[in-house]
């Protein structure tokens, strides 16, 4: 399931935080550029709630605020120890 809203453009689909992002830049965004939601809100659209990272900068963030989207799944530092 995808939480993030889309829009279609030219015959693709791009999701919306990436397009605030660019019009905000003034430039497309790189596939590997990766909009973080400062908040944590990902609805919330204001570009100042946004920054631009690298997939590593990005994974190492949610791993500091103790959870783990980066990798394909969302635990919390708390559901990850009782898995163990």
């Amino acid at each position: 399931m995808n939480k993030y809203k889309a829009k279609k453009i030219k015959g693709k689909t791009k999701q919306v935080h990436r397009l605030v992002m660019e019009e905000h830049l003034g430039r497309e965004l790189k596939k590997e550029e990766v909009v973080h939601h400062i908040d944590g809100n990902h609805y919330n659209d204001i570009p100042e709630k946004r920054m631009i990272l690298t997939p590593k900068e990005h994974a190492q963030i949610h791993i500091l605020q103790g959870d783990i989207r980066s990798f394909g799944f969302y635990k919390t530092k708390k559901e990850v120890r009782a898995s163990k």
